[in-house]
């Protein structure tokens, strides 16, 4: 499954994964806020995976669907 729009911060990318993503396209805020703005999502999600302990992005993909009514 893939996430499509809205991404704009590392955050976004983790809600979509929490539900199922196992890819998160990125597109306009790479336009507007330049390339720079992927590495930022990249650091950001790395940094929250060591901080909750997770090895890959499988430890947490889909645990959000629960949640979903």
């Amino acid at each position: 499954m893939l996430g499509i729009g809205g991404v704009g911060t590392w955050r976004d990318a983790l809600d979509y994964i929490a539900l199922g993503a196992t890819n998160v396209q990125v597109c306009t805020a790479a336009m507007v806020y330049g390339f720079k703005i992927v590495q930022e999502m990249t650091d950001g999600l790395s940094d929250y995976m060591d901080s909750m302990g997770f090895k890959t992005t499988a430890e947490f993909q889909g645990r959000a669907l629960p949640t979903v009514t």
